[in-house]
């Protein structure tokens, strides 16, 4: 189960992600040469497409610096294999480990809210202390995130005076930020408290503990214990929980990032942890009577380690390791298996546009100044969604490629749904008010779409229109602008036949704007909302 390399032209962040590139496919590769399957020389040459390192404030465990950190330690385990470019490694995540640990105290002494990308096992500290875990379990930089998490688990006052989990976030879980008015707490392995959990958890095993470690542990166990439904289907958690609908007891799809498998493996290890006996059995009975409910298992339907059977797989495999009777677990792994070779393989794009790059491995992290990490959802986990973790959902990444110009057809073929239905959500994203499509009389196409903030829509903009306007099939110009309260300014790019770079021009001054189209005059700016304007002439 490979691909071959990228080309070389192929985007960066591709190559460097654990979770969609040929970085993840590695691990196959090594572990097929540990077990003498395959020669090593395939694990170089893997790792010789990957290129300049990222190393900015995106790097996190699944991509970048971090995660090549991650799998060279793979590959290392019990030989000097990449000793030197481990060394530089190791001191390049450190570095960047205190730049996110410091931004994360910062924030939380301003009384700000966290985020996803500050906190949670994807891109955030969890995932960076499970790496040190690993790699440099006696360091100061794995101690100080064990803190900042005891730090993260106690409450903070909310716009009400009300008490509020101290992971609280002001944005969406989903691609529609009327998901969660006000904000919300989650309860998840993959962006919520259960990878926090599990993190203090596995340290403890490992002998390694801060203060108040066991209370932060029991805290947000308790916090999970309030959150939690039974009935005749079994036990199960939230998602998530908002101010306005604190308990919503929607049936999830079994997966590792949100669903019970997840929730139930974090709170096997905080019981194993604490001494919790009876935490332990109910955890491991949530996840055998999920395992036993065909409706539940049917709703997974790809092969995929965080929203598919193969994270459900390596989830039973783990909690049997620990569970009081293996067996009820590991006398399912036959049929997960099979579930899994049955369904289709699926690939999707990630962008790397706007991160830092670096040559690897280097001895000097790059030191530039980084702004705390954005608030912009990594996960929607709707429904019947294939999710990219990247920052926005794969449908919402083909809405807007459709808006900047891609052909239906092709869009709807690279979430790999029908041009129909990729239509309709087009529409029904207009229809609420996120997206606009004007015609001036000059015949210039302007799209405006809404996003939440400034980051959600300079990280979606990358991601899915900037590759538009560089290979798709505009003919002549675009004009791309940011609006927030008047204020604007303008991005120019041509299409592939010009070589001449996109280049940001002057940030007007006045409230509409004057001089912020330098070809076709495009409309004012009027926008009090973060938004990204594409005009096209065709």
């Amino acid at each position: 189960m490979t691909t071959a390399p990228p080309a070389p032209g192929a985007d960066l962040a591709t190559r460097q992600s654990l979770a969609h590139g040929p970085l993840g496919i590695t691990l196959l590769h090594i572990e097929r040469a540990r077990r003498g399957l395959a020669p090593w020389q395939s694990v170089h040459r893997q790792l010789a497409a990957v290129g300049p390192l990222i190393d900015g404030d995106d790097a996190s465990l699944f991509l970048g610096a971090p995660a090549m950190t991650y799998v060279l330690h793979l590959a290392a385990t019990n030989s000097d294999r990449y000793a030197g470019a481990l060394h530089a490694l190791d001191t390049s995540v450190a570095a960047h480990t205190r730049r996110r640990l410091a931004a994360a105290h910062a924030r939380i002494g301003q009384g700000r809210y966290a985020s996803f990308a500050e906190y949670d096992l994807f891109r955030g500290l969890t995932g960076l202390g499970a790496l040190l875990l690993r790699r440099l379990p006696e360091s100061d930089e794995l101690k100080a995130v064990l803190e900042y998490l005891v730090r993260l688990s106690e409450p903070v006052t909310g716009p009400k005076g009300q008490p509020l989990p101290g992971w609280w976030v002001e944005h969406a879980p989903a691609s529609h930020q009327a998901a969660t008015p006000g904000g919300h707490a989650n309860a998840g392995l993959a962006h919520g408290i259960a990878g926090p959990l599990a993190l203090l958890a596995l340290a403890k095993r490992h002998g390694i503990t801060v203060n108040d470690h066991d209370t932060a542990m029991a805290r947000i166990c308790h916090w999970l214990d309030r959150i939690r439904r039974s009935d005749h289907r079994g036990t199960r958690w939230p998602r998530w929980i908002t101010d306005t609908n604190p308990t919503p007891v929607a049936p999830t799809a079994p997966s590792w990032c949100y669903g019970v498998p997840g929730l139930a493996r974090a709170q096997q290890l905080a019981a194993i942890a604490l001494g919790d006996e009876d935490r332990k059995r109910m955890a491991e009975r949530a996840l055998l009577l999920c395992l036993s409910d065909p409706h539940q298992l049917d709703q997974l339907t790809t092969r995929g380690l965080c929203h598919g059977v193969g994270g459900l797989l390596r989830t039973v495999q783990r909690v049997a390791e620990d569970a009081e009777a293996p067996t009820v677990f590991t006398d399912r792994l036959p049929e997960l298996r099979e579930r899994s070779l049955a369904l289709p393989l699926r690939k999707k794009p990630a962008s790397s546009k706007g991160r830092q790059e670096r040559p690897w491995p280097s001895s000097a992290p790059n030191r530039g100044p980084r702004p705390p990490p954005t608030g912009m959802p990594a996960c929607s986990c709707a429904e019947g969604d294939d999710v990219d973790h990247t920052g926005t959902t794969a449908m919402e990444g083909a809405i807007l490629s459709v808006l900047a110009g891609t052909p239906l057809d092709e869009a709807a073929g690279e979430v790999r749904t029908s041009p129909a239905r990729l239509a309709d959500a087009v529409e029904r994203y207009r229809a609420a008010g996120r997206a606009a499509l004007t015609t001036s009389p000059a015949g210039w196409h302007q799209v405006n779409i809404e996003f939440a903030d400034y980051p959600t829509a300079e990280r979606a903009f990358r991601a899915y229109i900037l590759p538009v306007l560089r290979t798709g099939p505009v003919g002549t110009w675009w004009f791309v602008r940011k609006s927030l309260a008047g204020a604007c300014a303008s991005r120019r790019a041509r299409t592939r036949e010009s070589k001449t770079p996109s280049r940001r021009s002057p940030k007007p001054s006045t409230a509409h704007c004057p001089g912020a189209w330098p070809r076709g005059g495009g409309p004012p700016c009027t926008s009090r909302k973060p938004s990204r304007s594409v005009v096209r002439k065709d």
